[in-house]
């Protein structure tokens, strides 16, 4: 919503600029915050879609993972009494549990090619690298989530910092329009919480409609929480 006021409130103040006072604080405060809060959403948004990409990415690692367990899950119950399929095959709540997992199984696999004699499997060596190399991928993967996690939540709030500013300025715009050109003027109500979800022709075309609160409602939907 705040995204749509400020587009409406920088033409309106376009348009009654010269009603206004040249002395009035809202010449000069209400188009850097609404600037800054348009380019704080944008940037905002990217992080998002940046987040969501990687979050689906590390998602198929940690299942990846979970077929290659699984794959190998009969041969190591049979030829490794300390494996269990129960205890490292499962549906990984995240990328931590599938590393832990991963790492419990390479734990047996190193001791039993310690205790190994000749003529004993050779197919441990194969597996242990293609699971550590497994596991260093999913590692990364996670690392990278938790990075981009951190940006997208640091934009959220740096957004939400603007957007108490903004708030702020809009009000204080709306009771200047209020006094000059009544309650009832359409550039009045249309920075109003009536006026927010009618389309206007202030609206900008090319940008996305999507409020800054769907924002906090992505982070519900991904499982990635709110920044604090």
């Amino acid at each position: 919503m705040l995204r749509r006021f400020a587009v409406r409130a920088l033409c309106v103040l376009e348009r009654h600029e010269g009603k206004l006072l040249r002395h009035d604080s809202v010449l000069r405060t209400l188009p850097p915050s609404a600037e800054a809060y348009v380019v704080a959403y944008a940037r905002t948004a990217e992080e998002r879609d940046e987040l969501v990409g990687i979050t689906k990415d590390l998602r198929r690692g940690v299942a990846d993972m979970q077929r290659m367990l699984a794959a190998y899950a009969t041969v190591l119950e049979q030829r490794l009494p300390q494996f269990r399929a129960a205890d490292h095959v499962d549906r990984y709540a995240d990328a931590d549990e599938a590393v832990r997992a991963a790492k419990g199984v390479l734990h047996l696999l190193a001791a039993a090619q310690a205790s190994a004699r000749p003529g004993d499997d050779s197919m441990w060596p194969e597996l242990e690298q293609a699971l550590a190399h497994a596991v260093r991928v999913l590692e990364l993967a996670a690392a990278e989530n938790a990075a981009a996690t951190q940006r997208y939540h640091a934009a959220q709030t740096r957004l939400r910092v603007l957007g108490d500013v903004l708030h702020s300025e809009v009000e204080a715009f709306r009771l200047r329009l209020r006094a000059i050109l009544g309650p009832g003027h359409a550039d009045y109500r249309k920075l109003g919480i009536d006026g927010a979800w009618l389309d206007d022709e202030d609206d900008d075309p090319i940008a996305s409609e999507t409020v800054a609160d769907d924002l906090a409602a992505l982070d519900l939907d991904m499982g990635l929480g709110r920044a604090s």
